[in-house]
């Protein structure tokens, strides 16, 4: 019975590793570019020139490269309605810029040029699946006018990134989100945040203007605006937000929700992360930062900060898009005097 037991375990672990090795080899790969067109291949020489037509191309398994740029054309739609997209991605796909969040924007659109949500406003990303990395997302509002008292009503959340109630699988890497609105999140509902960050972000109402009950992971969410001083996330004990922070920057402190969950799950830090010029849009960390070297490597995901510069310098992560760069000059002195320094 035993060796029945011990020679069925290895026939599926070599299953398992066949299966594994079989799904690589046959990944693909397909690119993306301004300069592309739709009724192309994908393919490096002759890339595709939107986003969505990708994703579209893509199977399970395969990656999206996308060049330089800013992507602000086209308008996606799901069933159940979930309002206006700009990209949809609801399969297990990697959509990763080629250079960082600083050169690739996904721009979303306002309802008009005086109000910010209605029927013609567009998020950036909706998502139920898959990897977002590299990217800024910028302009992106959900409806929040829209008809119902519906809290819940995914044509109202998320303006920058969204996923669905009760569903973080969907990964957003070394990501920028900026300027986003919603009525519940106004940069990203109920996704996984790793090394993101979430700033100058908007509600209508009192439910996070920088994130709603997502998972935030060596990311600085900070200096968004809702109401009551409900600006960054829910925070208030009395709210049912789901929101888990780890090794971030965000302020207040995280502490439970009305349901004794934690909303704190350690590394967390709540001082300003002293960006490079925040009135100028640079959120690249000063020397000065709390952020630099404060986040956590196995949250880390991806070899690229939002410059394409190294992601991890200094032997331990920075909190949020950038990694501090550090130059240092080691100084030799030979036939010193033997005092000083």
């Amino acid at each position: 019975m035993n060796m029945s037991l011990t020679l069925t375990r290895r026939f599926l672990i070599a299953l398992a590793v066949w299966m594994s090795a079989s799904a690589a080899l046959h990944a693909a790969t397909y690119y993306v570019a301004t300069t592309g067109n739709d009724a192309a291949s994908g393919s490096a020489a002759a890339p595709f020139r939107t986003i969505q037509h990708g994703v579209n191309a893509a199977s399970p398994g395969d990656t999206v490269l996308v060049a330089p740029g800013v992507y602000d054309t086209g308008t996606q739609t799901t069933t159940p309605a979930s309002g206006k997209s700009r990209v949809v991605i609801r399969k297990a796909v990697t959509v990763r810029s080629t250079h960082g969040a600083a050169q690739t924007m996904i721009k979303g659109q306002a309802n008009s040029p005086t109000e910010r949500f209605g029927d013609n406003s567009i998020r950036c990303v909706y998502m139920t699946a898959g990897t977002l990395d590299g990217f800024t997302l910028a302009n992106g509002y959900a409806n929040a006018r829209a008809a119902g008292t519906d809290m819940t009503d995914p044509v109202k959340n998320g303006g920058g990134v969204y996923a669905p109630d009760n569903n973080r699988t969907p990964q957003v890497n070394n990501c920028i989100i900026t300027q986003c609105g919603a009525y519940r999140g106004g940069g990203a509902h109920w996704a996984t945040l790793n090394n993101c960050t979430v700033v100058g972000n908007y509600v209508n109402t009192t439910s996070g203007g920088g994130v709603f009950s997502c998972h935030v992971r060596n990311s600085i969410v900070y200096f968004n605006t809702g109401k009551d001083g409900d600006n960054n996330y829910s925070w208030s004990p009395s709210s049912t937000e789901q929101s888990l922070f780890s090794f971030s920057c965000t302020t207040p402190a995280p502490g439970v929700n009305y349901s004794g969950q934690p909303r704190d799950g350690g590394g967390n830090v709540t001082d300003d992360p002293l960006f490079s010029n925040l009135t100028g849009g640079v959120l690249s960390l000063t020397d000065a930062s709390p952020c630099i070297n404060a986040g956590s490597n196995p949250f880390a995901s991806g070899a690229r900060d939002a410059s394409g510069a190294a992601r991890v310098q200094g032997g331990t992560v920075d909190m949020g898009a950038y990694e501090r760069s550090t130059l240092m000059n080691e100084l030799v002195v030979v036939n010193g005097s033997r005092s000083g320094s």
